[in-house]
């Protein structure tokens, strides 16, 4: 079930990555269309594009950092993509957050995709200080929080399928909630499947 699940979760932020390269050329197109004047703005289409771009790397790099046995043969490589991924989240972070202000959703929505842009930047960069300290037990557990932030780019588009084709709302109702959902419900996760390694570490050392 675990290979079943990083599989579906690599070939999910695969599919997403291909669906976002679209925006890399700077044409004005998808959720662009709806930004108004401010799509002019070069400080905007760079957020935007650093957004886009990094995000995408983080997406791509995140699932291969859970397999235990790449950490294990292959340290070095591991700590290569760990270093490609904690970058790519700061700046797709900071980013995201700089562009929320823009967001479709109304004040709702906007404050939804900024808190997300401010817990996808600290939370990779705990995670980060945590293996710095050495703590790598903690820095697991971080890493699991933060690629819950980056991979609220898949459920976000699930979420809206899910709430405009099942439950009928319209586009604009459905962005603004999951502007929250796609990060909260992904946090959730997070907690439990952390939770299910603190009960595993617990049993560890009272065996």
């Amino acid at each position: 079930m675990k290979l079943i699940a990083r599989i579906l979760i690599a070939l999910l932020s695969a599919y997403i990555v291909t669906k976002s390269a679209r925006y890399l050329d700077f044409d004005i197109t998808g959720i662009l269309l709806d930004k108004g004047e401010i799509v002019e703005s070069l400080w905007y289409r760079i957020m935007f594009f650093l957004h886009v771009v990094f995000g995408s790397i983080a997406l791509l790099v995140g699932p291969w950092q859970f397999i235990k046995r790449l950490r294990s043969k292959l340290m070095r490589f591991h700590r290569f993509l760990g270093k490609i991924y904690v970058v790519s989240c700061l700046i797709g972070g900071f980013a995201g957050f700089c562009i929320s202000f823009f967001a479709t959703g109304g004040p709702i929505g906007k404050l939804g995709f900024a808190i997300a842009g401010i817990l996808w930047f600290v939370l990779t960069y705990i995670a980060y200080r945590r293996v710095i300290a050495g703590n790598i037990l903690s820095h697991e557990k971080w890493m699991i929080f933060s690629f819950a932030m980056t991979f609220a780019a898949v459920t976000l588009r699930v979420w809206l399928g899910v709430l405009i084709g099942v439950f009928g709302l319209s586009y604009i109702n459905a962005y603004m909630t999951v502007a929250w959902l796609s990060w909260m419900h992904n946090l959730f996760v997070a907690l439990l499947i952390i939770n299910r390694i603190n009960s595993k570490v617990l049993k560890t050392h009272t065996s």
